[in-house]
């Protein structure tokens, strides 16, 4: 008997193809990103731990991720903008190259006020990286991926983060006079993979005056609840030096460990929410995991041992993803493409604008309050307000898409 074979269409192989090389260029994208912020979170991590051993103040310190996030709030308008009027895989390359020569500046100075400089202006690039590829990834993939896009844009932050504490760790163990090396290598080879590419727009729809208002009217709550959890949870990236140095009397060894535990567990967290994410929108899971992080931080703030410290890190990172890629996908999900530029730029102004913030008051705070009262607060503050954020997530999940006339 002759079998019968079903010969594909011309146009269900060019669908095929044309899927496949779309997905090809945003993993690229991705892993070029990746690897530059890579280098920042490497940066961060070696001169906070450098800074602290070498001058004993927590506030010399304690600047390197204050002056990085408050890098973030100073692009994150601009680079909106920009990003929804021009290509962004353009934009996203030339910020590449700037990085790289902005890194290039260590080779000729290593003094604090270098250090600051770099530290400002890398975390100002490494910001329009990521917008930069999640507004490609929106123009090159089918919508239908955005649980996807946002999945990778959750492991991608986490490994980048992974891979920067652990680099920043050999190289203080047995590595320094390759740092800068180091992360000139981790920027070109970004740069290479993260080539421009053309984006043909098949359907220009016009963007209605005050859309993106209405937009962020819309996210106006939660946004708000990001708002202050991210205030209160920085506490514990500022504090990582202080509590391990001069609090438990540790080595860089147990720095790295420390500092490991969360980016863990958003990797961790971040891979299982992809699989899961349907269930994680929930507003009752999204209560117990702002109620776990809270006791999570009060229980960081009484222990004096590495054993239960790093397993609550992993466990507030976990929860971190629970919340983030499930929050992260129903935004791609209800605000259009057209203006998904600014509205993302804004978002993430809002989740970054407290931590800057916060960072210089727990910093002004820390010669007055011992850092582990301070941490004992900010977990207090985040149990009494898991009531609310349930409320306002419940709210937020029930949104339904944007559509322009």
């Amino acid at each position: 008997m002759i079998r019968t074979t079903r010969h594909p269409k011309t146009t269900d192989i060019s669908l095929r193809n044309l899927r496949y090389m779309s997905e090809r260029k945003m993993y690229l994208i991705w892993f070029g990103t990746t690897l530059c912020r890579t280098s920042s979170f490497v940066f961060n991590m070696y001169f906070m731990w450098v800074i602290v051993v070498n001058y004993n103040s927590v506030l010399l310190s304690t600047l390197v991720p204050t002056l990085s996030l408050l890098g973030y709030v100073i692009i994150t308008l601009p680079e909106g903008v920009i990003l929804d009027r021009y290509n962004s895989s353009y934009v996203g390359f030339i910020a590449t190259i700037i990085l790289l020569f902005t890194y290039s500046l260590l080779l000729l100075s290593d003094s604090l006020s270098t250090i600051y400089v770099v530290d400002i202006f890398s975390s100002i690039l490494t910001a329009i990286l990521f917008d930069a590829f999640i507004k490609s990834s929106r123009e090159i993939v089918n919508e239908t991926e955005d649980t996807k896009v946002s999945a990778l844009n959750q492991i991608g932050s986490s490994l980048s983060n992974v891979l920067g504490i652990i680099g920043a760790g050999i190289i203080l163990a047995s590595a320094r006079n390759y740092l800068i090396y180091i992360l000139l290598a981790l920027s070109l080879v970004g740069l290479i993979s993260g080539r421009p590419f053309r984006i043909d727009k098949t359907e220009e729809k016009h963007v209605v005056k005050g859309e993106v208002e209405k937009a962020l009217k819309m996210l106006l709550p939660v946004l708000i609840l990001a708002l202050l959890l991210n205030g209160l949870f920085v506490s514990l990236m500022i504090f990582g030096p202080t509590i391990i140095h001069i609090v438990l009397h540790k080595g860089s060894d147990s720095f790295t460990l420390f500092e490991l535990g969360i980016p863990l567990g958003t990797l961790m967290g971040g891979i299982i929410a992809a699989e899961i994410e349907r269930k994680l929108e929930n507003a009752s899971i999204i209560f117990l995991g702002v109620l776990s992080m809270g006791i999570l931080l009060l229980t960081i703030s009484v222990s004096r041992s590495l054993y239960i410290d790093v397993p609550s890190m992993f466990l507030i990172g976990i929860f971190t993803s629970f919340i983030e890629v499930p929050a992260f996908t129903i935004i791609l999900k209800i605000i259009p493409g057209e203006i998904i530029g600014r509205v993302d730029a804004v978002v993430f102004l809002v989740f970054t604008a407290s931590a800057p913030f916060m960072a210089t008051v727990f910093t002004v705070l820390s010669p007055y309050i011992p850092v582990t009262t301070l941490l004992m607060y900010s977990g207090v503050i985040a149990c009494l307000i898991t009531v609310p954020s349930y409320y306002i997530m419940k709210n937020f999940i029930s949104l339904k898409p944007m559509e322009f006339p």
